[in-house]
């Protein structure tokens, strides 16, 4: 594999080959991401496999803009989700808004596989604790889990 690989969209990728996870290398980067500025971006080829990088590539530069775009639409879908699982780690301790305890979010990572699933990692600050929220999207880009992690 590269040590870098420059895409037009998404700029310097460079190769990161993890000691706790080996078998998962990935290319990881900082593009813009609309209101969040710039986040990090990683492209993991899943275990097992061995990465066929230019379609790995391809289809991270097609999602990219698509995601971008409907991110907020994503985030908003999944609010009541949201929480519901912030009421149950917290004990019914936010007073807000579903819409109030969104806004606390921001998106800091964005992984894209080989298998062209997606996460998106918010940070969720003070309202959660320091926990991470996380949205699972499957290949067409369907919000298809909800967890915090921390």
């Amino acid at each position: 594999m590269e040590p870098r690989i420059e895409s037009a969209l998404l700029g310097v990728l460079t190769l990161v080959i993890s000691e706790k996870y080996p078998d998962y290398p990935c290319y990881t980067g900082k593009p813009p991401f609309g209101q969040y500025g710039d986040i990090d971006v990683s492209l993991i080829c899943l275990e097992g496999t061995a990465g066929d990088l230019i379609h790995l590539l391809s289809a991270a530069e097609l999602k990219y803009p698509k995601l971008v775009a409907q991110e907020a639409k994503l985030l908003l879908s999944a609010q009541s989700e949201i929480l519901e699982l912030h009421r149950k780690y917290f004990e019914n301790k936010w007073k807000g808004t579903a819409g109030e305890l969104m806004h606390t979010l921001k998106l800091e990572n964005c992984s894209i596989f080989d298998d062209e699933t997606i996460e998106l990692w918010y940070a969720g600050g003070h309202a959660f604790r320091q926990l991470y929220v996380h949205l699972n999207l499957d290949s067409e880009m369907r919000l298809s889990e909800v967890g915090f992690d921390g």
